[in-house]
């Protein structure tokens, strides 16, 4: 079983919802068991940490972590578990100028995914729609998703997440033919 986990406060964007409904159907008729957690928090480490906490108790095998700002295909959730990764995400988008995937190498910098398809291994990846194996959750500490200060910067808790399962001997990927658009003012694809 999959729990597809949307943390959000109390609204979503109707495209968002289009797009998670279509996700879901197609999952599902493809044979996939297929539940939803959508924590109400507006501290997204929390809302993390407690549809793992969900995920648990619906006793899935796989968490997709979908942030409620995306857009992204039907066919999205397969692509990846096709993938037969432990961990693995979209090719995303940040929403500010300037407009960068949100995957980073070992040394911090930014990987264009414009022109490229297929697995590709990076070293951390945002989470907008990323697939993962339950274990990875065993094998990792608590809380799994942290926010860090450090020199003046401040990791995000996907990032922290990508270090912790590193650490522990996962490897990250994204799958650079699965994209997702980030909705704001104007969607960036």
């Amino acid at each position: 079983m999959i729990t597809i986990v949307f943390p959000s406060s109390d609204m979503v964007h109707s495209r968002f919802t289009g797009c998670l409904v279509n996700l879901v159907a197609y999952t599902a008729s493809m044979g996939h068991v297929v539940a939803l957690a959508n924590p109400r928090c507006s501290i997204v480490q929390i809302g993390r940490y407690i549809g793992i906490q969900t995920a648990r108790e619906q006793k899935a095998d796989k968490v997709l972590f979908i942030d409620s700002d995306q857009t992204f295909r039907h066919d999205a959730l397969i692509q990846l578990l096709n993938a037969n990764k432990k961990i693995i995400g979209a090719a995303s988008l940040t929403r500010a100028e300037p407009i960068q995937y949100t995957a980073k190498d070992k040394n911090g910098d930014r990987i264009d995914f414009s022109q490229r398809t297929g697995l590709h291994e990076v070293h951390t990846n945002g989470f907008p729609l990323t697939l993962i194996d339950m274990e990875v959750f065993n094998n990792i500490p608590e809380p799994y998703f942290n926010v860090t200060f450090d020199n003046g910067k401040f990791t995000g808790e996907d990032e922290s997440f990508c270090h912790a399962a590193r650490k522990a001997g996962y490897k990250i990927w994204v799958d650079a033919d699965v994209k997702v658009g980030h909705l704001g003012i104007k969607e960036y694809v």
